[in-house]
């Protein structure tokens, strides 16, 4: 009895050691942050380049740009939705990701402005 009440208390703490791991066919966190973080990044240079009066030209340039993320990557558009459909269904794994990404583009923002302003040009 001693040896199951011991066996259980180890798998407990195994179980809670804060290690998360995701299904083997979904793309792993650190992965998925990179890629939505350069798909954040294809939105946010097409929608600065192309006006409302463009939208179809703007889903064509998206979904272009989206197909070199995924390549860049080593990943497909069915992986990496099935995977977001599964981070979707997990909003711990989300919120954290999503944070990540926008740690990330605001840090990189932060340096860009300071590099406008240390070179003399306004924003």
């Amino acid at each position: 009895m001693r040896y199951l009440l011991l066996l259980a208390f180890i798998v407990g703490i195994f179980s809670c050691s804060g290690k998360r791991d995701v299904p083997a066919n979904v793309i792993k966190p650190i992965k998925m942050q990179a890629i939505m973080k350069d798909l954040f990044l294809i939105d946010a240079v097409n929608t600065e380049r192309l006006s409302r009066a463009y939208q179809f030209q703007f889903a064509e340039e998206n979904k272009s740009g989206y197909e070199r993320v995924f390549q860049l990557h080593k990943t497909t558009r069915k992986e990496f939705e099935d995977s977001y459909n599964y981070y979707v269904s997990h909003p711990d794994f989300l919120e954290e990701i999503v944070d990540s990404v926008s740690s990330q583009l605001t840090r990189e923002s932060l340096k860009t402005d300071i590099k406008k302003d240390s070179s003399g040009k306004s924003k």
